[in-house]
């Protein structure tokens, strides 16, 4: 299955699959990575589990360019959700303004449809509003 990188960019999404969505990232992330250390400093690291830990983290950094594509496209979804443009994710660039955008993203979003498009619905599957699949 093809994934259209311009479509995941598109659309809203919803609060509770936008931090779901965050989460799944950041788990598989942090997994990844805390398996290549775990297995690169432990104390009984033979020269196999050096090679696989090496392995690990190289499949870990090819892994971290994905899940860096769709934790933008989450954020730039949420910010359609709220009615602002997805440019406004450069403002995670400026240190102070993580925080303000952190804090609009618990914000509800609109209630009716918007230049974006409809609102998220609730029926849903997680994996399909992660990766903005809906049925047409």
């Amino acid at each position: 299955m093809r994934y259209n990188i311009k479509k995941l960019y598109s659309g809203r999404i919803s609060r509770r699959n936008y931090i779901f969505g965050q989460l799944f990232i950041w788990i598989v992330s942090a997994g990844f990575m805390s398996l290549a250390v775990s297995l690169l400093v432990s104390p009984s690291a033979s020269d196999a589990f050096s090679v696989l830990a090496i392995i690990i983290g190289i499949l870990g950094f090819v892994l971290a360019i994905p899940c860096i594509v769709l934790c933008w496209a989450l954020h730039v979804r949420r910010f359609h959700d709220l009615g602002l443009s997805g440019y406004y994710i450069f403002l995670f660039f400026i240190p102070l303004a993580n925080l303000i955008i952190f804090a609009l993203f618990i914000k509800k979003g609109e209630e009716n449809s918007n230049q974006f498009g409809e609102k998220p619905l609730k029926e849903i599957k997680f994996f399909d509003a992660i990766f903005n699949r809906t049925k047409v």
